[in-house]
């Protein structure tokens, strides 16, 4: 810092009346002002809301559009109706319950092992 610059210290600008800064004074405006300014920014504001649709311009004329070719399905008679994907016809039986208990113990053990059948009773319900 040199010793003659006021810039330097705060306390020297504000002796030397560096520091006095006025804000520099706006034009009042008037209502004609305001006025014109409101309208200007309406009119600004209506041409950035409207929409106009693109025009798009092709430039490859020479392809043509693809068109899918639309056929009719129509099944067979001798198809099944009515029945569920992966039944056979009338040969499933149902299982009795002490059959479906049975498969599922055999199940359960062939999953967890020996030691998960000892907790579970078939009198649980």
């Amino acid at each position: 810092m040199s010793e003659n610059d006021a810039w330097d210290d705060w306390e020297t600008a504000a002796d030397t009346g560096l520091a006095d800064f006025k804000k520099p004074e706006t034009p009042k405006t008037t209502s004609i002002n305001k006025q014109n300014k409101e309208d200007a920014n309406a009119k600004l504001w209506k041409q950035a809301n409207e929409y106009s649709t693109p025009t798009i311009i092709r430039t490859d004329t020479i392809q043509t559009q693809y068109q899918p070719e639309i056929k009719i399905l129509k099944r067979s008679n001798d198809a099944p109706r009515g029945h569920l994907k992966g039944t056979s016809t009338g040969t499933a039986q149902t299982k009795s319950l002490v059959d479906r208990e049975k498969d599922y113990l055999l199940a359960r053990k062939r999953i967890f092992g020996d030691q998960s059948t000892s907790g579970h009773s078939n009198n649980t319900r």
